[in-house]
Parts: structure tokens; sequence; C-alpha cells
């Protein structure tokens, strides 16, 4: 498969610069070819840093918070659609969605998929809880724990079931209401 190159004159006198398939070019050279497969393109300079972007994000092993921080910027500086990141990247719009997700986890969280003590399936779960200190406490002992993604799903659910308990009424103070004659008056 062909590189592709636009036409521009740099500072060491060369005519190309090279847009796509960098990996490629690094083995013809080692290959000691002297002709090197190419299509030139006449692409811009925004183009230029998506088909960049893009190729880095298909071909480098990223990890998920790299990954997700490669699709915000497509996202956010080049005005890009989920969708069209998908394309692009030749994923699912809701697979690119729910990496966009991750940026929003609390930075210890963060830290931990960075590192690779946490898998991107763990830190999605980890998006239900919404105290972040709990969120990051939940976070170590998965990591520490070696837990499974589902595991870590169902603490979050234990967790959200427990605070949802919390914040509802008691049966006892609605009774009590129903008791209260001032109150049954109101």
């Amino acid at each position: 498969q062909p590189v592709v190159v636009r036409v521009a004159v740099d500072e060491n006198g060369s005519r190309f610069q090279l847009v796509v398939g960098e990996r490629r070019l690094r083995a013809v050279r080692r290959l000691g070819w002297e002709r090197v497969p190419a299509v030139v393109r006449d692409v811009d300079d925004r183009t230029l840093l998506v088909l960049a972007l893009v190729e880095n994000l298909q071909r480098e092993a990223l990890n998920p918070l790299e990954e997700a921080e490669g699709y915000r910027v497509l996202a956010e500086e080049f005005d890009l659609t989920q969708e069209e990141i998908a394309r692009s990247v030749g994923k699912d719009r809701s697979t690119v969605a729910n990496t966009l997700r991750l940026l929003k986890l609390p930075a210890s969280i963060r830290e931990l998929v960075g590192k690779g003590a946490l898998t991107a399936g763990h830190a999605r779960a980890l998006l239900g809880v919404e105290d972040p200190t709990r969120a990051g406490e939940l976070a170590r002992k998965a990591a520490s724990n070696d837990w499974s993604v589902r595991e870590v799903e169902r603490r979050v659910r234990t967790l959200r079931a427990s605070e949802e308990e919390k914040s509802s009424p008691s049966p006892a103070t609605t009774r009590e209401a129903d008791e209260d004659p001032v109150l049954r008056t109101l």
C-alpha cells in the first residue's frame, strides 16, 4: 500500500511531506529501497493534522485514555462528530462515545487505567458512581484485589442501591405524617 504525501518544500529541500504511512516508510527504508510507492494528495494543514491523528489512533498501541484524548482532540479542535470520528478510525459510534466518557473519570481512576491496573471496562463501570471519592476507593480496591469487570459492576450496583435507599423517605416517616393531626390538615 503506498504512502500518502503532499507537495511541500521543507528546509532540507524535500519536495514532499508525508501525510499517511510513516511506519510503511520506515519499513521501506530498512529494506534499502530507493523509491517508495506514493500517492500525492492536495491536503491542507488542518486535514493533514486530522489524518495524522487518525493514523496514530489506528496503529499505535494506545491505552484507553490516550485513545479517548485523541478522540477529544478530533471532536473539539477539528469539530468532528462522534460519527465522523468513528468512520475515520473504523469503529462504531458507541465505541467512540464510551471511550470519550472515560475522560469524565476522577484523576485517580484515570491514573489506574493509564498504568494498566484497570481496564476500560472497569473504568466504564465506575462511571456509575457519582461521588468521586467513593469511585476512587472502589477503583483502588478493584485494582488491588484484581476484581473482574463483572465484580466492579456488581459492587457499583450495590453501592447505588444503598445510596438510593438512604435518599428515599422511610415508611415510618410517611406513617408518622399520616398520624399527626396537624400534618394531616395540610
